[in-house]
């Protein structure tokens, strides 16, 4: 059985890579590569004289392209590259880095620019003339109909005789639905790491290149849950509530939630049978946290369907519930150990029914099918657990999706030194800048 990976756990593998030592840019590289390994291959394996236009967008596909076209021209290709965006416009560092390399490359690369529909038509003889096209434009970048420009070169690449070879997914193509108004029509479409869920299907032959991203990235709570995060949050501040008992609020977690941007109220469990205000307050929260000394049926009648209770201990709870918890045994980081604390974790959550978050010496979240484990940066103490707890309410409560929430709690925590999760400001200030779309 193949693997399905979606464009969005695609990206979050890719920044996760990174976090663990493997260059974007080398990921990159290796994509290029396989890419001009397929069209060689299927060139009969002598690609020299063959005219292949390359078609390359903005972003990470273009740049993929870009390493392509430069690895045929040392197969002695005749190569094209059409830029469909103005140089000043291409995205990311990866794929500058390479769009440098090929304007040096004046004896074997022909690079042109179009970022209109009319200058794309001017170069409508490349189009017939091409023995292989190479669409590096969207990938799994597509949002929406294609621009005007972009279009109009998908519809002469498909016109073409020429052989097509698609760089992840062909533009056009959602990568998670496979749905299109107007996609590139790909003979053969050289995917990375795993089938984007848009490929099961397609007729094309599908190639799935292994660029060599280290299988922890999938299994690491890490920056990756941050980024994903920042496109998915809610603008608008949640409300969290803590319910405490006859001994108040807990000092260190109402700090850190104060410090957060967002709605924070603590307020007596008693006032949930005397005060309508309070029993409306509750069940219009995002989140609600509860005192060590409060228990979950106490307050499940005032809850609303979606309101989500973090509980601090292990107790089954019939609603909706992400349960925080500090491990009491000593985690080894031997590969069996890790195996085990994946199982136990899994298992738990199953017990559950509900996102686990275990602080240790080697976090673990899990729900369902999904395990993620952090062994890096700085475990969080025991001293410490309060500000961790306010940190993943926050972030549950900014998102409908917990355990990335909480993986990205782990990895912010853990990233921060002790003096500044024991600064409840000070942790605040490093979430908010997190989060932070620049």
């Amino acid at each position: 059985m193949f693997k399905v990976i979606t464009a969005r756990q695609m990206a979050v593998v890719d920044r996760n890579s990174e976090h663990l030592g493997v260059d974007r840019l080398l990921l990159m590289e290796n994509a290029g590569a396989a890419v001009a390994r397929a069209v060689v291959e299927h060139l009969g394996g002598n690609a020299e004289g063959k005219r292949i236009l390359t078609l390359c967008g903005p972003g990470n596909n273009g740049g993929d392209g870009m390493v392509a076209a430069r690895h045929l021209a040392s197969e002695k290709a005749e190569v094209t590259v059409l830029l469909l965006s103005p140089m000043d416009k291409v995205k990311t560092r990866e794929a500058r880095q390479n769009l440098e390399a090929l304007k040096n490359m004046q004896l074997t690369i022909n690079l042109i620019t179009a970022v209109t529909k009319e200058e794309v038509q001017a170069w409508s003889d490349l189009f017939k003339e091409a023995d292989v096209i190479v669409d590096a434009v969207l990938g799994t970048g597509v949002r929406g109909s294609l621009a005007e420009h972009i279009a109009e070169a998908i519809k002469l690449a498909n016109e073409s005789n020429a052989l097509r070879v698609a760089v992840d997914v062909p533009t056009g193509v959602d990568p998670d639905t496979g749905m299109y108004e107007t996609a590139f029509n790909s003979h053969i479409t050289v995917t990375f790491h795993g089938y984007k869920p848009a490929l099961v299907n397609r007729p094309e032959k599908i190639i799935v290149a292994d660029i060599g991203i280290p299988p922890e990235a999938e299994v690491i709570a890490g920056p990756g849950h941050v980024d994903a995060l920042k496109r998915e949050i809610k603008q608008e501040e949640p409300t969290i509530i803590l319910i405490h008992g006859e001994a108040g609020p807990d000092e260190t977690l109402e700090k850190t939630l104060k410090n957060l941007p967002c709605m924070y109220v603590a307020m007596h469990s008693e006032f949930l049978v005397t005060d309508s205000a309070t029993r409306q307050a509750v069940a219009k929260a995002d989140v609600v946290l509860l005192d060590a000394d409060i228990q979950p049926q106490e307050v499940d009648p005032f809850l609303a369907r979606e309101t989500i209770l973090i509980l601090g201990s292990p107790v089954k709870y019939r609603g909706k519930a992400v349960h925080i918890l500090k491990s009491e045994t000593k985690q080894e980081r031997t590969r069996e150990a890790l195996q085990r604390l994946q199982t136990r974790a899994k298992q738990l959550a199953a017990y559950l029914e509900a996102p686990v978050y275990v602080v240790g010496e080697v976090d673990a979240v899990a729900y369902g099918e999904v395990t993620y484990l952090n062994w890096l940066g700085t475990p969080v103490g025991e001293d410490e657990m309060k500000q961790a707890t306010a940190a993943a309410a926050f972030l549950v409560a900014k998102t409908k999706n917990p355990v990335d929430a909480l993986a990205a709690a782990s990895y912010l925590l853990r990233e921060s030194p002790p003096h500044v999760r024991q600064d409840p400001k000070a942790l605040a200030d490093v979430i908010i800048k997190e989060l932070t779309v620049t």
